[in-house]
């Protein structure tokens, strides 16, 4: 049998180390027990939160899956994501985007990165862009896929490939990096807008990870594209 994990929102609660930014509240669940990562807004003042897991991808094969409403404002950039553990070099150690989405464009960003944002660079940054046009009115399932013996990564938006990479080598072991969640507010992708004063949640319902076997990936690798150069 593969080694599964099943995230209930206790479980992400422990699993997850709470970085809380002005607030003690951004950082919420509902009554069904999905957690909520909130983000405030109000007048000059703001809050917001980011989780990092203290669980790692444990494996070098694996899946990890979430199913997630994401917040869809002007200003806003909800984000799930995954860093190398501490400490790492970025952008050498890597980073990997599954969800990300701001100014209420209604398009998910999949993203690798592993290089400096120089013209030399370029091509070490490879992002496929999916508009979901219902995005801000439903929960949106994301997954990524990983082979490091075969060196294979694919991102699937509600279970259909949109983008497949080699994973670059001197990438940290899959095994070693961390799971992200966060609602940030502002910054140079929302192009100096800021949210209207409200609160913006992005609600997890479910994360799963699971090891798997060799080529289990393969089928959605030949579906998929690869990323274009940012």
């Amino acid at each position: 049998m593969l080694d599964s994990i099943l995230f209930s929102e206790r479980h992400i609660r422990r699993c997850f180390t709470r970085c809380l930014i002005n607030n003690p509240f951004s950082s919420e669940s509902t009554p069904d027990h999905k957690l909520v990562i909130r983000a405030i807004q109000g007048g000059p003042s703001s809050a917001s939160a980011r989780l990092v897991s203290r669980t790692r991808l444990t494996h070098a094969r694996g899946h990890l899956s979430a199913t997630i409403s994401l917040p869809c404002a002007q200003g806003i950039w909800p984000a799930f994501w995954l860093l190398p553990s501490e400490p790492f070099s970025w952008p050498n150690d890597g980073e990997i985007d599954i969800a990300e989405t701001w100014n209420r464009s209604m398009e998910n960003h999949a993203c690798l990165h592993w290089g400096h944002y120089t013209p030399q660079d370029a091509d070490k940054h490879r992002v496929a862009k999916n508009k979901i046009p219902d995005m801000d009115v439903r929960p949106v399932k994301f997954d990524l896929y990983w082979d490091e013996p075969a060196r294979k990564l694919v991102w699937l938006v509600d279970g259909r490939p949109v983008m497949r990479e080699e994973i670059p080598r001197g990438l940290r072991p899959m095994a070693d990096w961390n799971i992200l969640l966060n609602v940030a507010m502002g910054g140079n992708v929302c192009d100096g807008q800021r949210p209207v004063d409200g609160t913006y949640d992005m609600v997890v319902h479910d994360m799963t990870m699971s090891s798997i076997k060799a080529k289990a990936i393969d089928h959605y690798y030949s579906k998929a594209r690869s990323g274009k150069p940012l």
